[in-house]
């Protein structure tokens, strides 16, 4: 699985967001900010100015509300400012509440920095031009609802918007590209007017047209909320009650099951001897990739040692892309959303790639589609710990999608 470079690089990388702040002899927040450890955050803290904050912290805007889950966690709303001791958006983060000062760790997939760079824009998706168009034409949306996306090329960004073809009437996408100036320090979607950045750009289109009477109105409102990680890896089997059986697969069966009687996930039960030790290592690397386009692996359950080793994930309502390909609706997809199904498949395996991670057995079983019909790749890494005990047993592989690498 990739080289030792690129695995040690993972490993060392891991455990950071949690490691880091369970040392007992450091605060995770300075004494007179939080006044005291992490795990104090039931407790009201002392109002601390903003200035303060700022110069030892950094500011961040809630992009989703968040309801309190574990014993240290910190809960907020929408559009609330919290303060974080580090940038890297990755795992969870210890920050302090602008508000109530108080402290506790947070999911950094449900904030953005609050500075003016468009990938930290409240309009700024993650996501592809088929995409994007799709999330505008959901019923609802009024003329003039915009995102800041990549554009295709990964060259920059792209202002798409929600328009109305003035001949016919019907609604349509509009892209402008966002482009800089020789310098580099400016941006511009028409050279008769530049600015100092996008967030200033947003801004003055929303008072003035971009073209005829398009002017913009508000930012794509976030129809999904991130899965949630848990934030101890390994997870007290009794908070996992298992429901309906979804399938099975080469590594188990899976079923739906609930969390602490909270949240809804996926759980994979191992059906047959896993050596434990290396799977999770292996495991604890995948607990850290974190992408749209990939299935978030919360946690795992590897105790009692003779229970089922369990694997939970986020639950994507549709399953498999081989069933939903076969059902009715997945036989009336148009073209376009089979090209963005291909597009956002290929999204996951290039940022796997870009982790040094092997997926192993790509098939469309292995690929899980969302109720917006969006998909995730899944299952990724799991292939080792059934080729590895079961290589010369009888053990059931899918010839038809393996490389002839593996076949060798």
């Amino acid at each position: 699985m990739g080289n030792t470079c690129c695995r040690k690089y993972r490993l060392s990388q891991m455990t950071v967001s949690k490691e880091r702040y369970d040392n007992t002899s450091h605060n995770i927040l300075p004494n007179d900010i939080s006044g005291g450890k992490c795990d104090d955050v039931e407790k009201p803290r002392a109002k601390v100015s903003e200035t303060h904050l700022e110069s030892k912290f950094y500011r961040a805007k809630a992009l989703y509300k968040y309801k309190k889950l574990f014993e240290n966690d910190l809960e907020f709303e929408k559009g609330d400012v919290l303060y974080l001791t580090s940038d890297d958006l990755d795992g969870w983060i210890a920050a302090v509440h602008s508000k109530t000062g108080r402290s506790g760790f947070i999911p950094g997939n449900h904030v953005r920095l609050d500075n003016d760079h468009p990938t930290n824009l409240d309009s700024f998706f993650d996501m592809d031009r088929l995409t994007c168009e799709k999330q505008l034409f959901l019923p609802g949306q009024t003329i003039g609802t915009y995102m800041v996306r990549c554009r295709g090329d990964g060259s920059g960004y792209a202002l798409s918007v929600l328009d109305s073809d003035p001949s016919t009437g019907i609604n349509r996408v509009r892209h402008f590209k966002l482009l800089k100036t020789d310098d580099g320090q400016r941006v511009y979607i028409t050279q008769s007017r530049n600015f100092a950045s996008v967030m200033e750009l947003i801004k003055y289109y929303t008072d003035h047209v971009i073209e005829r009477s398009l002017r913009l109105t508000s930012p794509c409102p976030r129809t999904f909320t991130p899965p949630v990680q848990f934030i101890d890896f390994e997870v007290n089997r009794e908070t996992i009650v298992l429901g309906n059986k979804l399938g099975e697969g080469e590594f188990g069966e899976v079923y739906e099951a609930r969390w602490n009687d909270q949240l809804k996930v996926a759980v994979k039960s191992r059906r047959v001897n896993t050596d434990v030790e290396s799977f999770l290592m292996e495991a604890q690397t995948m607990h850290r990739l974190h992408h749209p386009r990939i299935v978030q692996l919360l946690g795992v359950c590897t105790k009692p040692p003779n229970a089922p080793l369990l694997i939970i994930t986020e639950l994507l309502p549709k399953g498999s892309l081989l069933n939903f390909l076969k059902s009715e609706e997945g036989q009336a997809l148009l073209i376009n959303d089979q090209i963005r199904i291909m597009t956002q498949i290929a999204d996951g395996m290039k940022y796997l790639e870009s982790k040094c991670f092997i997926h192993r057995d790509l098939r469309a079983a292995n690929v899980l589609v969302d109720r917006d019909n969006s998909v995730k790749v899944a299952d990724f890494g799991l292939a080792r710990f059934v080729h590895e005990t079961t290589i010369y047993k009888a053990c059931k592989l899918c010839v038809y999608w393996r490389n002839t690498v593996r076949l060798c």
